[in-house]
């Protein structure tokens, strides 16, 4: 939640934060931590300034129900909406709506995006601290996101504290989201010899995109997802380090929607293949994308 005025109903925080269910297809299926570390990081103020500001936390997708397995983990950018627009990141001095009381401040507004890397570990994150923000940065997952420190101290004493960041939460505090894990109506499967592929969303995409498989790591079996804003010869293959090719998962006219593919872990002869890094790669007309995946048995 993210107002004094507004309403402190969990229904009307997941309205806000998904953007009226907007951002469903990027939250889901995937967990996430809010993690206060000593060494924070950076997020820009992207709603004002564009000032780049230190921020107490970092923000991490940690897989698809791999809460303890960090090998999976890759790093979010955060930016940040200034509310009191004083170029920090801090608790605002005014009450949230979570409580009737005048003590419940709260911090500016969190914005959760994907870098455009985002393979397992910091890279990606790196990257866009890197350009300054100019680059790297994917879609947005999250949205208008804030921590309320409850009865944290009141607003309108004279004597707000100096030093305001003394009450955001202590380092090593991790705030966890777990999202679904659902199959989409309508959905049907169709079995190959080397993947099982499950059909398509009713609600179509607006553009292409080809998303991080889950789980990754995975054994024995892992799901692709890409979407089609419009019917093309679609072709899924899967590399190996060195650039061989190990399978190929698709090549076929598709229709316009939001697709999965399940992945076994075979190559082109249905043979099991051995652990280690892979990379596939989508062509659908002029857009190609490639990302990695990590097998361990």
């Amino acid at each position: 939640m993210n107002s004094s005025t507004m309403t402190p109903s969990f229904d009307y925080f997941k309205s806000r934060v998904t953007r009226s269910g907007a951002n469903w297809p990027y939250i889901m299926p995937y967990d996430y931590e809010l993690r206060f570390t000593a060494a924070g990081g950076h997020g820009q103020m992207a709603f004002t300034t564009l000032t780049i500001v230190n921020v107490p936390f970092e923000l991490w997708n940690i897989g698809v129900n791999t809460p303890d397995y960090t090998p999976d983990d890759y790093r979010m950018v955060p930016l940040i909406n200034d509310e009191d627009v004083n170029e920090l990141f801090n608790l605002v001095q005014s009450d949230h709506s979570i409580s009737g009381s005048d003590n419940d401040p709260y911090t500016d507004w969190i914005y959760w995006y994907n870098p455009d890397d985002n393979s397992p570990g910091q890279s990606g994150y790196n990257a866009v601290v890197g350009s300054s923000f100019n680059s790297g940065i994917s879609d947005e997952v999250m949205a208008r996101m804030v921590v309320v420190n409850w009865n944290g101290g009141d607003v309108t004493d004279p004597g707000w504290p100096a030093n305001v960041n003394a009450l955001m939460p202590e380092t090593g505090t991790i705030f966890r989201i777990e999202s679904s894990k659902p199959n989409f109506p309508g959905d049907s499967l169709v079995v190959n010899s080397a993947s099982v592929s499950i059909a398509v969303q009713d609600q179509l995409p607006d553009h292409f995109e080809l998303y991080q498989n889950y789980p990754n790591p995975f054994n024995p079996v892992t799901t692709i997802r890409f979407n089609l804003p419009s019917r093309q010869k679609t072709e899924l293959e899967i590399f190996d380090v060195l650039g061989q090719k190990v399978c190929t998962l698709l090549n076929k006219q598709m229709e316009a929607g939001a697709h999965r593919i399940q992945w076994n872990g075979q190559n082109d002869q249905g043979k099991p293949i051995g652990s280690g890094i892979y990379f596939y790669r989508i062509t659908a007309g002029d857009y190609v994308k490639t990302m990695k995946a990590v097998l361990l048995k």
